[in-house]
């Protein structure tokens, strides 16, 4: 694989990881940006003009006509990209899973010592169980979801023990 293609190579797939971490997008496939972005390359090529004002065709020369070694190095490097780009993803849906867990304890911690400086007597208690679980198979926005409902769940028994305290 020539030097060029190497670098525009790995210059795609740095762009492709600041996309994803711009935009959360934990599914964005990084071959269709690798595509697209080399198809936009050979056209530049394909429209060099010689000195003599004559137009040439280099895409022949280096993107189209890769060696059989020059193209298994190319998918190589492709599914290397595409391995590491997932490896990305569960990282940040793993991270993004934790701070959750860690905001839902939080949020029962609070709820819990305003019951008991207010002598309500009942505390809150998680009766999930977020270990059961396949969080690694659901989207970020199923992820989100849970633990909205799981927010909303604890504000409710909050508001009803305080309504009830006041009884």
């Amino acid at each position: 694989m020539k030097k060029s293609n190497l670098l525009l190579f790995v210059f795609i797939v740095f762009i492709q990881f600041h996309i994803q971490g711009q935009s959360n997008d934990v599914y964005a496939n990084v071959s269709d940006v690798n595509s697209n972005t080399v198809t936009n390359n050979d056209a530049t090529e394909s429209s060099a003009v010689q000195d003599n004002g004559e137009a040439t065709s280099t895409s022949a020369k280096s993107g189209s006509t890769l060696s059989a070694k020059e193209q298994e190095e190319k998918e190589q490097l492709e599914r290397e990209a595409r391995l590491y780009a997932a490896e990305q993803a569960l990282q940040r849906k793993l991270a993004f899973i934790d701070l959750n867990k860690a905001a839902v304890v939080s949020k029962i911690a609070t709820y819990n010592e305003s019951l008991e400086a207010c002598r309500c007597g009942k505390a809150i208690t998680d009766d999930t169980d977020d270990e059961s679980i396949e969080f690694k198979a659901l989207s970020m926005v199923q992820i989100r979801a849970h633990f909205i409902d799981k927010n909303i769940s604890f504000a409710k028994k909050y508001m009803e023990s305080l309504n009830n305290c006041k009884k």
